[in-house]
């Protein structure tokens, strides 16, 4: 719920070119064993890790294919494809763009989850290629997965975020003793 907050936000940071139709939804967060979760991506895609400072937890954006080339194609004055090659690997500038993207989420995200936690800053670690590289928790841990559709000129694209269930635990105790305030009586 807190990172629809910064849907709007992603929206107009990332497409420039307001004659564009955007938006962004976020589905519903689930929760998977790591190992689940690792099997259910599709390749070719990047892994981008995070740190989450100050509690040293971690968290994975993963921007699959489809999204990074749907991304260069935006800025660099192409249209949005349904159909995208995947048979091939990312170039290092590729890699960059979605790293690009990727500060656009997380510069979002702090103020998104101000709300249960002051001073959380998101820190970019690295990106990888190569889901078997990817060790931030043990396979039979669970993740808690947000994934996010991107749509531009009715052409949509996925990206994911991906928490330990270990980092969002102890946010978790703070935020049940929030009160909100009425928005509808």
């Amino acid at each position: 719920r807190h990172t629809r907050s910064a849907s709007v936000s992603w929206a107009r940071m990332c497409i420039r070119d307001s004659a564009k139709k955007t938006e962004i939804d976020a589905n519903t967060p689930e929760m998977y064993s790591f190992d689940e979760f690792m099997k259910s991506l599709h390749h070719p895609l990047v892994i981008y890790y995070t740190n989450i400072k100050p509690i040293n937890g971690m968290m994975l954006i993963v921007l699959e294919n489809k999204m990074i080339s749907n991304l260069i194609e935006i800025l660099f004055g192409g249209r949005a494809r349904d159909e995208v090659d995947d048979t091939r690997q990312f170039s290092n500038l590729e890699i960059a763009i979605g790293k690009l993207f990727v500060d656009i989420i997380t510069r979002s995200l702090t103020p998104a989850w101000e709300v249960i936690k002051n001073n959380l800053k998101f820190e970019y670690l690295k990106g990888i290629v190569n889901p078997n590289l990817v060790n931030v928790i043990g396979l039979d841990e669970n993740v808690i997965t947000t994934k996010f559709n991107l749509t531009v000129n009715e052409i949509s694209s996925e990206f994911t975020l991906c928490y330990p269930h270990s980092t969002i635990s102890p946010m978790t105790v703070s935020y049940t003793h929030l009160t909100l305030p009425t928005i509808c009586s």
